[in-house]
């Protein structure tokens, strides 16, 4: 919490950990197989004779943002087997026949070549839905990833319900957020095009991962009600939903990982604000992480607020008579307003902590108070009494730094 109320934070923070939830590792995607109408895309042919989709989205990815890290390090040569281990190229969970050349992308939005195959899923045409192949023609870059094609043999790919975005044919490479480079084909094929072994970096281990397609990890549900306000905890169409209306002030539902502890790690989580009355600056979104001796005990909090700013402050010890602020600033572009999802990443580092909103860097800095592994939690909380916020969370992932 800022520390421009943390003596009232004290006093409510006791009341406040009744409401600490319980979590673990789901399945990563699940198929909703369906028998869906197919289209075919045959525009009138002009000079150029392409045309534009925007696929079903599933966030707004910048293709020009300063990426999300995955990881710090060096290739290695030949694994048998590349895949794209990303949400935003696995939208929508349905199966399709989809078989696409994408010849520009602006934002979520691609220019398609003539000729190309695009299924209609729910009145909308479907790109990234599972069996979808797509051809690259170009350099292109997409959520952080660039696509630089072969002019003669582009690079393809399919979506896999399992595997991710699976490389399938093609020569060229693809420059990964964190801007190392997977070398995809040969040149040196006995017909000029057979793919070879993709070169590619190890991927990071996932530490913990879920996107809650079901409850199968046991998070807390149900309604709790009390002098402090109502909290309703639900998890609806693949998303953890919290609502809550405050009855007094600094009223808070805390979510810690449960069995979980790393000190160097990626975190990542999607956030999207469904409802809100709270005035701006009295709604606050944190995630606390290093909590060696639990959430209540030393810690470092990352905070968002809905007036588009930040603060990060240190916790040495459990008393608030303590607490250091670190950082404090502007989110940038990003806002926690109704209908806006955002993407938090924190990047832990030996000494160096780096946050980013929507593959935007914001900040960085760097900090030995805590150098030890602990617990994650994420923190909803209203400051102001007679709000409310209704807010998902999906797509959480923990990864190692190699």
């Amino acid at each position: 919490m800022n520390t421009r109320n943390r003596a009232k934070i004290t006093i409510m923070l006791a009341l406040s950990m009744l409401l600490i939830l319980g979590c673990g590792i789901g399945s990563i995607f699940k198929p909703a197989p369906t028998s869906t109408p197919t289209a075919t895309f045959t525009p009138t042919l002009t000079s150029t004779p392409t045309s534009t989709f925007t696929p079903i989205p599933t966030s707004t990815p910048a293709a020009t943002a300063t990426p999300i890290p995955t990881s710090t390090f060096t290739p290695t040569p030949t694994l048998q087997f590349f895949a794209i281990q990303d949400a935003k190229f696995q939208g929508l969970k349905q199966t399709c026949d989809t078989d696409i050349s994408i010849t520009s992308v602006n934002g979520d939005s691609f220019d398609l070549a003539a000729n190309s195959v695009i299924a209609m899923i729910n009145g909308q045409w479907a790109i990234f839905c599972y069996g979808a192949k797509h051809t690259w023609l170009g350099t292109l870059t997409y959520a952080g990833y660039t696509f630089a094609s072969d002019a003669n043999d582009p690079l393809q790919f399919q979506v896999d319900e399992n595997k991710g975005y699976v490389y399938i044919h093609g020569k060229g490479t693809v420059t990964m957020p964190d801007k190392s480079i997977v070398r995809l084909g040969s040149d040196a094929g006995p017909d000029g095009n057979a793919p070879a072994t993709p070169t590619t970096a190890a991927s990071p281990a996932i530490l913990f991962q879920d996107n809650f397609d079901s409850n199968a990890n046991g998070w807390d549900t149900g309604k709790q009600s009390d002098t402090d306000g109502d909290l309703d905890r639900q998890i609806i169409d693949g998303k953890y939903r919290l609502a809550l209306t405050s009855k007094q002030d600094y009223f808070y539902a805390i979510s810690s990982i449960p069995k979980f502890s790393a000190k160097d790690f990626l975190f990542s989580i999607d956030a999207t604000v469904l409802d809100i009355s709270a005035t701006p600056g009295d709604l606050e979104l944190g995630f606390t992480l290093r909590e060696a001796n639990g959430v209540d005990g030393k810690r470092y909090e990352f905070l968002f607020y809905n007036d588009n700013t930040f603060a990060i402050n240190l916790w040495p010890s459990a008393d608030p008579q303590t607490i250091k602020s670190l950082l404090t600033g502007n989110m940038g572009t990003a806002k926690l307003e109704k209908g806006a999802t955002n993407t938090f990443a924190i990047q832990a580092n030996g000494s160096t902590f780096t946050f980013y909103i929507d593959g935007n860097k914001i900040d960085s800095f760097t900090d030995t108070t805590i150098d030890e592994a602990g617990s994650i939690s994420i923190w909803l909380g209203l400051l102001e009494a007679d709000q409310s916020v209704t807010m998902e969370f999906d797509n959480l992932t923990i990864q190692a730094i190699p």
